[in-house]
């Protein structure tokens, strides 16, 4: 199971990955993707699910509060998170990603990049067939899924509210 956490709109490119789901399941019918979050289009991407007959493959589960999502350990027992937006900087739902330990697939722009330092596979940004594929590999190799999620885990101190206290103190002075 792959997790997305954000707004459901099309800025954040969600019927790419919708189309990502479809071309992974061709090839794994076990991988799932959840979607977490609400938005304008959510609607929108839930027909685009049904009609590529993606039942049992996308869900939709709406917005569940921040603490109740960390409680669960959904973000901690997924098989990775992704996202295809090509228009972030610096997102919390990724950072929060890489501090549960989660490997990444997400779209290769900047602000990705910078979150992404041997955690991710990256892909061309509105590649739904190169994201698909992503999913299918990460899903299918446990050594690549132990691999990335090490390195999310390592990576993660950047985020460390600690470390980034400590960085801005250091800057101030």
């Amino acid at each position: 199971t792959f997790v997305f956490v954000g707004r459901i709109g099309r800025e954040k490119s969600i019927d790419v990955l919708i189309r990502a789901a479809a071309g992974a399941a061709a090839r794994d019918p076990e991988i799932r993707l959840v979607f977490i979050g609400e938005g304008p289009n959510r609607a929108e991407m839930e027909r685009l699910a049904r009609d590529l007959g993606l039942g049992e493959t996308v869900r939709f589960l709406g917005r569940i509060p921040h603490a109740e999502l960390l409680r669960s350990g959904f973000l901690h027992h997924a098989r990775g998170f992704v996202t295809a937006s090509v228009t972030e900087n610096q997102p919390m739902t990724v950072i929060e990603a890489v501090r549960c330990g989660l490997p990444l697939v997400v779209a290769d722009v900047v602000g990705m990049r910078e979150l992404s330092d041997g955690n991710a596979l990256r892909c061309p940004p509105g590649d739904a067939e190169a994201l698909g594929d992503a999913l299918a590999r990460l899903a299918g190799d446990d050594r690549l899924y132990r691999e990335l999620g090490a390195k999310s885990r390592a990576f993660s101190s950047r985020f460390d509210g600690r470390e980034v206290a400590k960085s801005f103190v250091e800057e101030y002075e």
